[in-house]
């Protein structure tokens, strides 16, 4: 199926992107998301990202990276904002525990009693 300017492509290993750098450089967004997740099976998945983002060509891919906070890695965004411009970073804010009740209030008839049960388990504050 041809990609389209609304479609997304997914990727869960940075090398299939990257052996295919014309296929996706025609402005269609490559998503690489959980890189956190990646990083605790493969602690080099950031170094390995450096190197593959930063090489000829990578800059005409419009890359899209997600990555728990916490995890993120200094040295990858040093080297992605010298090479990929323009880079941005954007951090996704926590929800409030009310924000948090409110959504649980859609979908759960004691949204109350799973946010604490959230905070039991360790899961939120």
């Amino acid at each position: 199926m041809p990609a389209s300017a609304d479609s997304h492509t997914a990727v869960s290993n940075p090398g299939t992107a990257l052996g295919s750098l014309d296929a996706v450089a025609g402005g269609v967004p490559v998503y690489l998301d959980a890189i956190d997740s990646a990083a605790r099976l493969d602690p080099a998945i950031y170094a390995i990202l450096q190197e593959c983002l930063t090489m000829p060509g990578a800059a005409r891919v419009l890359w899209r990276l997600a990555c728990r906070p916490a995890a993120w890695d200094a040295g990858l965004a040093k080297a992605l904002r010298s090479s990929l411009r323009p880079f941005q970073e954007l951090w996704l804010l926590p929800l409030t525990r009310a924000a948090v009740t409110g959504v649980a209030a859609e979908e759960i008839s004691d949204p109350d009693g799973f946010v604490e049960a959230l905070v039991s388990a360790g899961l939120g504050g």
